[in-house]
């Protein structure tokens, strides 16, 4: 990497991004921070300040006489590139001109904000999930929700323009709430009748009119006419008995229509059902009648069906003219019905898809509900894992946006954020925190760093948690032996509660949810607030070594990753006639004519905005045309013209994309039999040739650095001993970036990794490396500071099975080799001091697995 650094500040102006750089006052450093303050609380919204000049008044968003006048307002989106590759993308809320006393220095200072500030902000409660599911159904003609208020004296349309459901009798609006798709619906009184009228449609010879029910469990006193609905052709009622039953009848006396379905045993007493009447026609004399119910929570429902036939006519189903819910009942004042999201459609479907809607999404996973949720609202999101392996969440209900979809991260347990390259959210999954592999690796020693803070707080200590699934039961645990548990000091560290209300599926999950975060309350290591490097440094250096395959660059095992094209392409083949590395090279046998005849091959790898330069060794006869590379889209470089010798020629270039594809083109024109043979192709970020390798590059840390994210892992080797006598690895949890021109400082605040480790089956290296440790094993005896020969008393015999692995006793780590004995006391020969600690352990000293195995959530 060279400085200057390429930083490059954008607004987004009438819809362009627009280069406003050289307005940004470099006596200010930008500073970016995303992610978590700090270890305890969640994401917030990204920031990114930048300092402008004003003095020209084009950001001022008042001034008339601005550059950008009318242009500007806010959440104006903003975006900060460094070398081509985005660094932050949010939006500016405010425009605040500031000036020094004598109005010679203008200037605004800025603080854009990532989109969870404009969401965390002046936001209603999303509505109820069939209020918001049913206007996106097919075919919609008429809705009433019936979530209307206590004193409501009618039923609103959820229809814009469509007319409301009239009342004639008295209703107890909002009066239950036992549907967690809907707020409270009205429960009937007295004699009452709702009629809706359902605004003219063109009729389809189908008609679907559906609606919520709950009869108590002890049912009703009499026979009640649910609901009464007409069409063109005849008039229909579906009733209730004190059984349980439905029956549906239909009459019309001009044609001599009389239907009855008889008592449908559905039993609907205490449950909570969708209740769908289904008609079709045929344009005969014949009309087909369904009845089915959906129960909450099921995926299947219910169904009856059945054919009416008009004795003296042809039976065509309409348009729904009216819709009439409790017509002419006099309910008992036990009867308690409650109905509601009443709603007609032109089209027949299938009730079992509104299995999902119904039960308020209970059950689908957490990451499904921010894709539904986003979707749904407009909002990019990237999903980080897999979003099929996060925790099933409960009940959707009325809530900020912002709130539901912080609700189904902390079920799952992962980490809500905004992503740097575009105006949205990302949510990385729990999953994908476990067993990573470090994206950064610094070494103190090296004086990687710029700055590395520990600190050994109980900023994140719990060590007796009680999780509660709303609307459900709870499940507590606590840590009662160890370091971290619950003892007074010295053999804990004392009481440590917390209580945490989760949106869960299933009662089933407390028990392992508590775990988990009893789990990562006691993790007995320092946690590191900021671990900062500055990529201006020395050592922190380009890439080295060449981004093409060995097959690509030197041609001995293979030539199929290079690829002939032009209208009359060459024939490629590989070759021992002559070579530049190794014995093998591509040979080039060119035709005559054509379009731009070539040989290629990709590269991929690159970073946006850096320089590479491409070299390959040529060889061309005498008479024959010499060589040039071209990158393809961006263009070639010099000719290679030397004759019967292999010859290096070069091409530098900015790349554009993180791939480009190498050429190498004939210059001039070739005719039928021009030869050229192709070697030690090479691809090397910088703006010259060096040394022909075919190693590939190795990722440095400056690329290490820039693409670190939240929830990666980052390793610090070698760490002093007042820190610590292990390497350490940490996960971050919150990016601070401050750039100019010539300084790039990147800092994490984290917390540790080790927690995230958990087992994977089969595993006996690596973060899932995979082994039972005893709680109970001591020393049966007292070590020197060299002996090898570890006695050791345990309830649980150790074996050697996948050795080597590490133990600890009192802060020194060991290296088993081998465990003799079949009964306790056992024998482990060790390698002493592996991290440098030397010591002597006293007779009882606790022996454990340096990487005891962690059970995943």
């Amino acid at each position: 990497m060279t400085f200057p650094l390429d930083i490059t500040t954008e607004l987004q102006i009438d819809g362009v991004w627009t280069d406003v750089s050289a307005d940004v006052l470099q006596r200010d450093p930008i500073k970016i921070k995303r992610g978590r303050p700090n270890e305890s609380s969640r994401a917030g919204p990204s920031t990114c300040s930048v300092t402008l000049d004003n003095r020209s008044g084009n950001y001022s968003p008042r001034n008339p006489t601005g550059a950008y006048y009318g242009l500007l307002g806010r959440n104006t989106p903003l975006r900060v590139s460094v070398n081509g590759g985005v660094r932050f993308t949010g939006e500016v809320p405010a425009w605040p001109p500031l000036s020094e006393r004598s109005g010679s220095d203008v200037w605004v200072s800025v603080t854009a904000s990532g989109i969870m500030r404009r969401l965390g902000q002046g936001q209603a409660f999303l509505q109820s999930a069939l209020r918001r599911g049913v206007p996106g159904l097919p075919s919609l003609v008429a809705y009433w929700p019936c979530e209307d208020g206590e004193g409501a004296t009618q039923l609103a349309s959820a229809l814009p323009g469509k007319p409301a459901m009239t009342l004639n009798g008295s209703v107890e609006a909002a009066s239950f709430d036992g549907f967690e798709a809907s707020e409270p619906i009205p429960t009937a009184a007295g004699v009452v009748t709702w009629t809706g009228p359902v605004a003219a449609y063109v009729g389809t010879n189908e008609a679907q009119i559906r609606f919520l029910l709950a009869v108590p469990e002890a049912g009703v006193a009499s026979t009640l006419r649910l609901c009464h609905f007409t069409d063109a052709t005849a008039e229909w009622v579906l009733t209730v008995d004190t059984a349980g039953a439905l029956t549906l009848t239909g009459s019309n006396a001009s044609i001599l229509f009389s239907e009855t379905s008889g008592a449908l045993s559905f039993d609907v007493e205490g449950r909570l059902l969708l209740v769908s009447v289904e008609l079709t026609s045929d344009g005969t004399a014949d009309v087909d009648w369904t009845v089915s119910t959906l129960e909450v929570g099921a995926t299947t429902g219910t169904t009856f069906s059945g054919t009416g036939t008009a004795l003296a006519g042809t039976y065509n189903v309409g348009a729904i003219q009216s819709v009439v819910m409790n017509h002419a009942n006099s309910f008992a004042a036990e009867d308690e019905v409650a109905l509601g999201h009443v709603w007609v459609q032109s089209e027949v479907t299938n009730i079992d898809d509104m299995a999902d809607l119904l039960a308020a999404y209970a059950g689908e996973t957490a990451g499904a509900r921010v894709t539904r949720l986003c979707g749904e609202e407009s909002v990019g999101v990237t999903i980080v894992g897999t979003s099929a392996a996060t925790a099933p969440v409960g009940s959707q209900l009325p809530r900020t946006l912002l709130d539901l979809l912080r609700e189904a991260a902390a079920a799952d347990g992962g980490i809500l954020y905004e992503p740097r390259d575009s105006l949205g959210l990302a949510y990385r999954t729990r999953a994908d925190l476990y067993c990573q592999d470090a994206t950064l690796e610094v070494d103190y020693s090296a004086q990687d760093l710029s700055r590395i803070e520990p600190t050994e707080d109980d900023q994140a200590t719990r060590n007796d948690v009680t999780v509660s699934r709303i609307g459900g039961a709870s499940a507590r645990v606590e840590l009662a032996t160890g370091s971290m548990s619950v003892n007074d000091p010295p053999d804990g560290v004392g009481r440590y509660d917390d209580s945490v209300s989760l949106n869960l599926a299933y009662d089933a999950q407390l028990p392992h949810q508590a775990g988990w975060r009893l789990h990562l309350g006691t993790v007995d290591e320092a946690r590191f607030p900021a671990i900062g490097v500055n990529l201006a440094r020395s050592n922190f250096t380009s890439e080295v070594g060449n981004y093409l395959t060995a097959n690509q660059a030197s041609m001995e095992t293979s030539v199929a990753d290079w690829s002939a094209g032009g209208s009359v392409p060459p024939t490629l083949s590989q070759s021992n006639t002559r070579a530049q590395d190794g014995t093998q090279s591509l040979r080039i046998a060119w035709g005559t004519g054509g379009v731009l005849p070539l040989a290629q091959t990709t590269v991929t790898g690159l970073t946006i905005g850096r320089t590479y330069t491409v070299s390959a060794y040529g060889y061309v006869p005498t008479g024959d045309p010499g060589l040039a590379l071209v990158i393809a889209g961006i263009g070639g470089g010099s000719a290679m013209t030397t004759k019967d010798a292999f010859t290096r020629f070069t091409k530098t270039f900015t790349a554009t994309a993180t791939s480009h594809v190498v050429q190498v083109w004939p210059t001039p024109a070739p005719t039928a039999g021009d030869l050229a043979w192709v070697d030690a192709v090479q691809v090397w970020e910088g703006s010259a040739a060096v040394t022909f390798t075919t190693a590939l590059a190795t990722t440095t840390q400056t690329v290490q650095a820039e693409g670190l994210d939240l929830g990666d892992k980052i390793t610090v080797a070698n760490l002093p001993t007042w820190v610590s006598p292990d390497d350490t690895a940490q996960l971050a949890q919150g990016l601070t970036e401050t750039l100019t021109p010539f300084d790039w400082q990147i800092e994490a605040n984290c917390s540790p990794a080790s927690p995230w480790d958990v087992a994977v089956y089969g595993d006996t290296t690596g973060p899932g490396e995979a082994r039972y440790s005893s709680s109970s094993t001591t020393l049966n005896e007292a070590l020197d500071t060299t002996e090898t020969g570890v006695d050791i008393a345990t309830s649980y015999l150790w074996t050697a099975v996948d050795q080597p692995f590490d133990i600890v006793i009192g802060g020194e780590r060991m290296t088993v080799t081998a465990v003799t004995g079949s009964s306790s006391p056992q024998t482990l020969t060790v390698t002493r001091s592996v991290n440098g600690v030397v010591k002597s352990h006293a007779s009882g000293a606790a022996v454990r697995l340096f990487k005891p195995a962690v059970y995943a959530l």
